[in-house]
């Protein structure tokens, strides 16, 4: 991974103001937006790739970023600018966003919309079902669906927890 590519959007997986956002996606854009510059948050998740399904753990605190897969931890420092320009690196683009309806995730009011992303470097598509909070308009949970390169598809499913509860992984 170059310095600096840490994406926010689910498959991207980590948050920017991509180069072109169509007008329905600015609510999914604002969210990934405020991710972004979030200074904590967890998002556990799965994510199923080639017939097998790989627990996931992403943690952010106060500019540093831990990425975990299967009990092992990567750390890396990371601003949030830098987060903010990662979309623009890979040539991200988000379209066809719509409201599907609204729910409650952990308690939260929630508005669920549906979008689709590409990325040019590397070509990426993904189509995504994001819940952003009524109340924070923060990202509380991610399903997509994404191709990359063309290959076999990939399914990631995330869950954001936000607040003092959120700690760095013990040992990193």
């Amino acid at each position: 991974m170059r310095r600096g590519t840490y994406w926010i959007t689910p498959f991207a997986l980590t948050v920017a103001p991509a180069p072109i956002v169509a007008q329905s996606c600015q609510p999914v854009r604002a969210a990934f937006t405020a991710l972004a510059k979030t200074d904590r948050y967890q998002a556990v998740g799965t994510t199923m790739a080639n017939g097998k399904q790989y627990p996931t753990n992403e943690i952010y605190l106060n500019g540093t970023l831990y990425k975990g897969m299967a009990s092992q931890w990567a750390k890396a420092s990371v601003t949030p600018a830098e987060r903010l320009a990662a979309d623009e690196q890979v040539g991200a683009t988000l379209a066809d966003c719509r409201v599907l309806r609204t729910e409650a995730v952990a308690g939260q009011a929630a508005t669920v919309y549906a979008a689709h992303e590409h990325t040019t470097d590397p070509p990426t598509k993904n189509d995504m079902q994001v819940w952003i909070s009524n109340s924070s308009g923060l990202p509380l949970r991610v399903d997509g669906d994404a191709s990359f390169n063309n290959g076999a598809p990939l399914h990631s499913s995330r869950t954001y927890t936000y607040g003092a509860g959120v700690k760095a992984p013990a040992g990193v």
